[in-house]
Order: C-alpha cells, then sequence, then structure tokens
C-alpha cells in the first residue's frame, strides 16, 4: 500500500468507500469473482501529499478466495 501501513492495520476495511461512495472492496470483489477486471475510483496519493487522484486497479483472482490488486494513478 502507497500510504502508512499503520494507519490502516487493524482498521475494518470492509465497507470503505471513495469520496464520491464507491464501494472499494466490492468492487474489487466483483472483479476477482468475475476472472479478473479494472476498478476505477479516487484515492488520496500519499507520495503527493494525500491529494485525492483517480486511480485505476487491475484485479486478479488467485483462487476462490483470494485475489491480488495492483493499481496505478491517472495522473
Amino acid at each position: 500500500h502507497g500510504g502508512d501501513p499503520k494507519h490502516m492495520m487493524g482498521v475494518d476495511i470492509t465497507n470503505i468507500k471513495d469520496e464520491f461512495g464507491t464501494p472499494l472492496l466490492m468492487m474489487f470483489t466483483e472483479a476477482a469473482k468475475s476472472g479478473g477486471g479494472l476498478v476505477s475510483y479516487y484515492w488520496p496519493r500519499y507520495t503527493q501529499g494525500g491529494a485525492v487522484r483517480f486511480k485505476t486497479t487491475y484485479v486478479a483472482p488467485l483462487d476462490k478466495e483470494i485475489y491480488i490488486a495492483a493499481g496505478y494513478y491517472e495522473d
């Protein structure tokens, strides 16, 4: 994760949403269950002071319960 992982440790992120209400983990899970795909949303770019930027993440299933995701900022 590009941010400070200490901020997310012990935090339930099951229902995490971006500032526009995009349900991130729900969309990641749906992409993985459909064989993999792209999910776009807004997320803080911690390397630039936390400014919220448009981000696209590719999600790929590893098996029926586990997936891996890697994203990039569009700017």
